[in-house]
């Protein structure tokens, strides 16, 4: 990805600069990973305000992915429920079916 200069200049990125109001996404997430390194180096050298603008862009990311999880969820399980899986051992009401909660739990040992 490629971040335009003005995007990495730390004033901007103070609560209320013009970075401040970025949607969340990939530039967003890559502008705060720039600004504060992968070892969160660079918040040292960040003022008072600019670090007020990270944590507010860390929270709007943190929503985006929230929402995008669970955007997916519904999206799966309104399939399930499309095509009523066949019957099979119970399982307690509410609960994901063993097919979805193998898969999600493998993906996540694998992050």
């Amino acid at each position: 990805m490629c971040l335009p200069a003005e995007d990495l200049d730390v004033s901007r990125f103070a609560q209320h600069g013009q970075s401040d109001a970025m949607p969340p996404g990939p530039l967003l997430a890559e502008v705060v990973h720039a600004l504060t390194g992968a070892d969160g180096g660079g918040l040292a050298a960040l003022s008072d305000d600019q670090l007020a603008g990270i944590i507010a862009a860390a929270r709007r990311l943190e929503s985006r992915a929230a929402w995008t999880q669970l955007a997916a969820i519904a999206e799966f399980a309104a399939r399930r429920s499309a095509n009523q899986s066949p019957p099979g051992p119970a399982r307690p009401a509410g609960s994901p079916p063993t097919s979805w909660t193998a898969s999600w739990t493998s993906r996540n040992r694998a992050s």
